[in-house]
This record gives C-alpha cells, sequence and structure tokens, in this order.
C-alpha cells in the first residue's frame, strides 16, 4: 500500500509517500523518519546561517570598496599585525 500526503513544515509545503510494504521494521522506519527530519532542521538553520552571512559579506564588501571600511580595514591589519608578534613570540619559545 502506498500513502501520499501533503504536510507543511516551517512554511514549506513537502509531499511524502509512505510505503506500507517495506520490510523495514516500523521502529527503524521511525527512527529513519526521526533522523530525517532532524538533519532536514538542522540544515535548514545552516542554510539561513548561510544566507544571512553571505549579506554581511556583501554589506562590508560594499563598504569596503565605497571607503567606507577603510577605518575598519585598518584596524584590522593592526590587530592581526598584533597577533602576528605574538605568534612568533610563541614559535621562538617552542623552539
Amino acid at each position: 500500500m502506498l500513502i501520499v500526503g501533503i504536510a507543511m513544515h516551517a512554511g514549506i509545503k513537502q509531499t511524502f509517500f509512505l510505503v506500507e510494504s517495506s520490510i523495514l521494521p516500523h521502529h527503524l522506519r521511525s527512527r529513519l523518519q526521526s533522523l530525517f527530519v532532524q538533519i532536514e532542521e538542522e540544515f535548514t538553520e545552516v542554510y539561513a546561517e548561510n544566507v544571512e552571512l553571505r549579506k554581511t559579506v556583501a554589506t562590508l564588501t560594499e563598504k569596503l570598496s565605497n571607503g567606507d571600511g577603510a577605518q575598519w580595514a585598518l584596524e584590522r591589519n593592526e590587530h592581526s599585525h598584533t597577533n602576528g608578534s605574538d605568534m612568533q613570540k610563541v614559535s621562538l619559545t617552542v623552539k
């Protein structure tokens, strides 16, 4: 027997198929479905975070190209030089 349904999950319409004639025991099928739902939820969160990060990168890139980010770039560069000298001290000590 094949059951077809439509469900809403996180505002997205999804079509699902449930095959009752599966050779897997019910508890294994249920566990697999649960795991796939968790994977989908985590993927959705990572995807949303990626979208936000891309927007942030685009905004910062635009600021840098317009000159608005010049001060930020200078501060960032000074910070990286400080960390670099600290790392050099550590590497000399370790040798």
